[in-house]
């Protein structure tokens, strides 16, 4: 059983899908607990998967340990698989409870980079606690189990790193330069971001970027794709800069291939990330990328081989970049031949999903943490 708390289009949903969906049907069988409706719960049906409805979030709620009880004895699983904070909160304990196996991935640990001391401490408590009735932990970069370890989140027998993998014929290259599709002028250029409208994505720097791209490209557009606590805040930053006629905002889409076979230059300037999903996204759609050099990114992308690289938080950086990827257009298809070669060594799905198989065995043949 694979767990996750909501079903809205996001990477940790797409990962889970796509887990679902590979799982070899003589060995494994498979249901999905999430929340009752969204973009995951339908694409399950679609594919035929089980789904069981669970509601959960951040606040602890007696129902969802109920509810969380209920379907696990309902679908008897071997392994609980959970993915993020949320679901590994809920779906360990109960696993815990009903002596099944645990394994938990990490779509990077995002508390750890919290401003607020004594949440950081209660997350951090929470999930050395749940380690002990976590059977195998997955990360899925480097980064991201280097971190664990130092601060006691990590059993070094009991964890694995496997990296993101993707479907990459969903997001099939499109072509660079040349793309006309959805442009309000023929010689506009497309910048376009696509993720939680959050603090750790740090699209605050992307408008203050624009500012400056203003006196660097004669025509363009920025396309912020996704929702989130920040979009009044965002769009009111916007309209103080005078940004506000260059900012699209277009909130949660579900036809993201077609979003980004638009895109002139695809841009993710994040404070912190795990292994993003939307960037292997963006190297399948054939976008030259600019992005921030900060945890998994790093480990995706290489500067100046397979994009432009620039420092976190730094919106001068950023626009430099962007022009640079507009003016020079050779460069720019180079470093997308280079992201789509290493898409498909690096980045494969199925790899992904023999990797996660392994654990699954391995779990079902050892003793329960």
């Amino acid at each position: 059983m694979l767990v996750i708390d909501e079903a809205s289009v996001g990477g940790g949903q797409h990962h889970v899908l796509w887990l679902a969906k590979g799982l070899a049907r003589d060995q494994f069988e498979v249901a999905v607990a999430c929340a009752e409706t969204g973009y995951l719960v339908d694409a399950l049906r679609a594919a035929g998967i089980r789904h069981f409805p669970v509601e959960m979030d951040n606040r602890i709620r007696l129902s969802s340990f109920v509810q969380m009880q209920r379907v696990m004895r309902a679908f008897a699983p071997d392994v609980v698989h959970t993915h993020g904070g949320t679901a590994g909160f809920y779906g360990r304990i109960a696993a815990r409870l009903l002596r099944r196996k645990a394994a938990h991935t990490y779509h990077g640990i995002h508390y750890l980079h919290f401003r607020t001391f004594w949440k950081k401490r209660l997350y951090l408590m929470l999930d050395r606690w749940l380690l002990r009735w976590t059977d195998a932990t997955i990360f899925v970069a480097k980064s991201d189990r280097q971190l664990a370890s130092a601060y006691g989140l990590a059993r070094e027998e009991r964890s694995f790193v496997i990296a993101n993998g993707i479907e990459a014929g969903h997001f099939k290259a499109k072509g660079y330069p040349g793309r006309t599709t959805g442009r309000k002028r023929e010689n506009i250029v497309v910048i376009g971001t696509v993720g939680r409208l959050h603090e750790q994505k740090g699209f605050t720097y992307l408008l203050d970027a624009a500012v400056e791209l203003i006196h660097l490209i004669p025509d363009f557009e920025i396309r912020i794709i996704g929702d989130g606590e920040l979009r009044p805040q965002l769009e009111s930053k916007a309209r103080g800069l005078g940004v506000q006629a260059k900012i699209r905002f277009l909130g949660t889409r579900t036809d993201i291939p077609a979003q980004l076979s638009q895109m002139d230059v695809f841009v993710l300037p994040s404070l912190w990330e795990g292994l993003p999903f939307v960037l292997l996204e963006a190297m399948c759609a054939g976008i030259p990328i600019v992005a921030t050099e900060v945890d998994g990114v790093a480990e995706i992308l290489e500067d100046e081989r397979d994009a432009l690289l620039v420092p976190a938080g730094d919106s001068h950086f950023l626009s430099m970049a962007i022009a640079e990827t507009v003016r020079d257009k050779k460069s720019a298809r180079m470093r997308v031949r280079n992201a789509l070669r290493k898409i498909a060594v690096e980045f494969d799905l199925v790899k992904m999903i023999h990797r996660t198989e392994r654990v699954y065995r391995l779990l079902y043949q050892s003793e329960p943490a």
